[in-house]
């Protein structure tokens, strides 16, 4: 009887972890520049260099990760150092990554914003977290180094990751290197298998008020 009532539910919940839905930018201000694909190259004074404009865009769709699998900030707040990293996983996120690299020599500093339609999980901001994890998009070059935002007192780099977790402010200055971070943003369940868990919530109860009422009826008289 028991697994009768909760196999709906099993159903409904595998629809809803199976289904999400990816992630929307919604709005940029500033800087902020959304490229429709991956640039192919993005290495520091080799690809995609402007002293105005910041380039983002999606580099993983999807990604799964684990229980252990984190990022260097995962919490609201505007950050410098030291960071402190926390746990993203497990979740489905969608990857995104913001790049900014004046052209040749010349320092320019840059301050803008993006929203998406659902949480951010989590950033990777340093030098070393982003080349561990390049490999997430394989259509791009990235540089091994100097891809990073200096975030100690005074470097000229913020990062603020908003209250409700759906925005990201930056504040950014370049010469030499560029400023660069990745941004995992949590997909979202599909309305319909949201319905769908609703659905199989009202007929789990129905089952279950309808077996109490077999149990509890009293039995058919026999006429004489």
């Amino acid at each position: 009887m028991r697994l009768r009532t909760l196999f709906p539910v099993g159903i409904v919940l595998f629809a809803l972890t199976a289904a999400p839905s990816d992630a929307d930018l919604i709005n940029v201000t500033g800087a902020t520049t959304l490229l429709a694909a991956p640039p192919p190259d993005v290495r520091v004074n080799v690809g995609l260099e402007s002293n105005t404009q910041g380039f983002l865009f999606m580099e993983a769709s999807g990604l799964v990760l684990s229980a252990s699998d984190g990022a260097e900030i995962t919490q609201p707040g505007a950050y410098g150092l030291p960071l402190t990293p926390g746990i993203v996983g497990p979740a489905v996120v969608d990857v995104c990554y913001f790049h900014f690299d004046p052209v040749g020599i010349i320092g320019s500093s840059i301050t803008g914003s993006f929203t998406f339609d659902s949480d951010i999980g989590g950033l990777i901001v340093t030098e070393g977290g982003l080349a561990s994890s390049n490999d997430i998009n394989p259509l791009t070059i990235y540089s091994s180094a100097g891809m990073g935002l200096e975030l100690a007192a005074g470097s000229g780099d913020l990062v603020v990751l908003s209250a409700d977790r759906r925005t990201i402010f930056y504040a950014l200055g370049a010469n030499v290197a560029a400023d660069g971070f990745r941004v995992g943003v949590m997909e979202a369940p599909e309305p319909s298998t949201i319905l769908l868990l609703g659905a199989g919530v009202l007929e789990c109860v129905r089952r279950r008020r309808r077996g109490r009422a077999l149990r509890v009826a009293p039995p058919e008289r026999v006429p004489d």
